[in-house]
């Protein structure tokens, strides 16, 4: 009993001795209080969004519908991903670095990019890698190895490296395309 009493006391001394030292001239100016919120205020904060699109053809004519609770997607829909990146913080977000998996079910849908100032690349073996251009190895009929372009069924995932600095309250947007198996 006296000694949870007396922890419990020197807790107190020890909280009642930063609040003084905090309040006293010539150490109220040290980095007791708020520092840590001083550092987090001046770092970038980026919020990602992701916004999937059906394409939707009528009268030879194709417009986007948002997926929502009432849109069915079947095998042979194309869907777009629409990835939205906003840095909210007070201080320019750099070497940013977005990889987004290809859903499973679909098929990503070869060379479509938005974006041709940022490097996008994909990986074939569930991410452990990326390149620019994935190749596969195919044996032929006659027992030669080529390395050929790799089929769009192998892409696993697709990443987009954003060299540039993305500044405080910017926004980058970046788009994917797959088709519903």
């Amino acid at each position: 009993m006296k000694r949870s009493y007396l922890v419990g006391i020197g807790a107190l001394c020890i909280l009642g001795t930063i609040a003084v030292v905090t309040e006293m001239p010539g150490l109220a100016n040290l980095p007791f209080n708020n520092s840590i919120a001083r550092s987090s205020q001046t770092k970038p904060r980026v919020q990602l969004n992701l916004i999937a699109q059906k394409k939707v053809v009528e009268n030879n004519q194709s417009t986007w519908k948002s997926l929502g609770d009432n849109v069915e997607v079947k095998p042979g829909d194309f869907v777009r991903y629409n990835l939205v990146a906003q840095n909210k913080g007070n201080s320019a977000a750099k070497k940013l670095v977005v990889t987004q998996p290809i859903p499973q079910g679909s098929v990503y849908v070869l060379n479509y990019t938005t974006d041709e100032t940022t490097k996008v690349t994909f990986s074939i073996d569930g991410g452990q890698t990326f390149v620019a251009n994935p190749t596969v190895r195919v044996q032929l009929p006659d027992g030669r190895v080529e390395t050929r372009p790799a089929p769009a069924e192998l892409y696993s995932y697709i990443r987009w490296d954003f060299d540039r600095q993305i500044e405080p309250q910017s926004t980058v947007k970046a788009s994917y395309e797959v088709k519903i198996r």
